[in-house]
């Protein structure tokens, strides 16, 4: 029963919807412990020890928390897609998926991500009143 209920949290700390608890845990974990060898180093007078346990502990911690959010954003998305019941919005929305994989770097990835946000905030509040008058219309 112990390792069941092991197994039961492991999955739920998995769940995409929550955000991959489990992998903000192991991304911070890892991070924390570079920091505190770093720290550990630096007692004995080893400055670079330091700098790679923060350097690692920043990045760790940033991909963590990012994607974590971004697991939690991309299920409200699906959820929200899903309960629209628009065909045309469903139908834009699978043709503009990108199946390409990782930008080549950080500035691409952000302004990409920029990209894609404005363009769904704007079909957002354009939609707000576009769908309404069009139902209006339509009787």
């Amino acid at each position: 029963q112990k390792e069941c209920m092991r197994q039961f949290y492991r999955l739920l700390g998995s769940v995409e919807v929550l955000g991959n608890p489990a992998g903000l845990m192991r991304n911070l974990n890892h991070g924390m412990k570079a920091f505190s060898h770093g720290l550990t180093g630096l007692r004995h007078g080893d400055r670079q020890s330091f700098k790679d346990g923060a350097k690692t502990l920043v990045k760790h911690g940033a991909h963590g928390v990012s994607n974590t959010i971004s697991k939690v954003s991309s299920s409200f998305s699906r959820g929200f897609a899903s309960v629209s019941l628009d065909e045309d919005f469903l139908r834009e929305r699978e043709e503009n998926k990108d199946h390409k994989g990782r930008p080549q770097d950080m500035r691409v990835g952000f302004n990409k991500g920029a990209s894609s946000f404005s363009k769904s905030a704007f079909s957002g509040i354009t939609g707000l009143f576009k769908k309404p008058l069009e139902g209006y219309q339509a009787g």
